[in-house]
């Protein structure tokens, strides 16, 4: 899943930058590559908005790929697997497991699950298919003496993908708006800063630039 910013069919960065001339190219994958990070932390902000999960977590899922005076267009991606429910705010209970996956939701009860510490230091949330078919669980019953088609195979337990809140129509719109939005006011900056430098008598960009 990917929004990608592009010069083309954007009227406005056009009025915005046409007046700048030779310096026009450079001011717009300037512009381009100033957005992408916002757009980023916009999507980032919707999805946090949503499920139970850390603004770390979430953002590790993006990659970036910047605006270049040959290909004037830039792309911000996010892409993943169903999480395990780890990172849904997983807590240990006699029971099981319980989690929150969504932010404004209640915890969940999964009956049997363990919270687990792999070889690789990761914790994982899992679950013995015993528990998953619903076979009756007798009290004070000892794992180790069950016979091994109960004890195994154990499995993880996952939740959503962080990506498919934004397939929503309406969100995705207004993930849109929101990147034209910033797009906008980065053109509008490059070109202040051009018709300034200007008016300093520079000739337009600097080394260091804005």
């Amino acid at each position: 899943m990917q929004v990608k910013i592009d010069i083309r069919g954007m009227d406005e960065v056009n009025r915005i930058l046409r007046n700048i001339g030779e310096d026009a190219p450079r001011a717009l994958v300037r512009s381009i590559n100033k957005t992408l990070p916002g757009v980023r932390t916009d999507m980032t902000a919707v999805i946090y908005d949503q499920y139970n999960v850390t603004k770390t977590k979430i953002r590790s899922t993006f990659s970036i790929k910047k605006a270049s005076l040959g290909q004037p267009s830039g792309i911000v991606a996010t892409k993943g697997r169903h999480l395990n429910l780890i990172e849904f705010a997983a807590r240990q209970t006699q029971k099981g497991v319980t989690v929150k996956i969504l932010r404004q939701g209640a915890r969940k009860l999964f009956i049997g699950a363990f919270i687990r510490i792999m070889k690789t230091g990761k914790e994982l949330v899992l679950q013995r298919k015993y528990h998953a078919t619903k076979v009756p669980l007798r009290p004070n019953i000892v794992y180790g003496r069950l016979p091994e088609k109960y004890r195994l195979p154990v499995q993880s337990l996952f939740g959503p993908r962080l990506q498919d809140c934004l397939e929503k129509p309406d969100v995705w719109a207004r993930i849109e708006r929101m990147a034209t939005e910033r797009l906008i006011k980065a053109a509008n900056h490059e070109a202040d800063y051009l018709i300034k430098r200007r008016l300093e008598g520079g000739d337009g960009f600097s080394d260091t630039g804005t």
